[in-house]
């Protein structure tokens, strides 16, 4: 069982566990968060959060993904993690419950998620995207210092089709050079 656990000012990122699947049903549920990623359906079906978060630890002894849980004050909020894509690199993912937009929590996790995979994962890059339309993960992106790389076209599950996405790099030196 995986156990790292990252702190924030205000966060705290550990890993999910079971008992969180109702809470992920309900946040990433919400069709104003499903709407802006390619993996989570809308409607959200029942067993399915339990489903995905019962793939992490494979994923991780795999060195496939690192989800984790974002909480604040003790309450889960969100997921922010990375994945390795079939091209090797790792790309940055997340998520936040509507009723906590807008309060810069995500900008701190992301920042945590990418620190993470620069430090102990050693990853050269970094990548993300973010679909036509969201502003917040486009400020999100910028204020770490991603850099555009092109559109791709994603599939969707919750608008049951292709979107337009757009790609970002962080590299390592970019990275070190806005740590300082």
């Amino acid at each position: 069982m995986f156990t790292l656990s990252i702190r924030t000012d205000r966060l705290l990122l550990r890993p999910f566990t079971l008992t969180d699947a109702k809470r992920v049903q309900q946040l990433a549920g919400d069709n104003d968060v499903a709407r802006w990623l390619g993996s989570v359906p809308h409607p959200y079906p029942d067993g399915y959060a339990e489903s995905w978060i019962a793939t992490h630890d494979a994923l991780r002894a795999e060195g496939r993904a690192y989800p984790f849980a974002v909480t604040w004050h003790g309450i889960l909020i969100g997921s922010a993690g990375v994945d390795r894509r079939t091209d090797g690199d790792l790309e940055l993912g997340y998520w936040l419950g509507k009723e906590f937009w807008g309060h810069r929590l995500m900008s701190e996790a992301a920042r945590a998620i990418v620190d993470l995979a620069f430090g102990w994962l050693g990853a050269p890059k970094v990548v993300a995207g973010f679909m036509d339309g969201n502003a917040a993960s486009s400020r999100i992106l910028a204020g770490l210092g991603f850099a555009g790389t092109g559109i791709e076209s994603r599939d969707s599950k919750a608008r049951c089709g292709q979107v337009s996405c757009n790609m970002l790099v962080l590299t390592r030196d970019a990275w070190a050079a806005k740590r300082v």
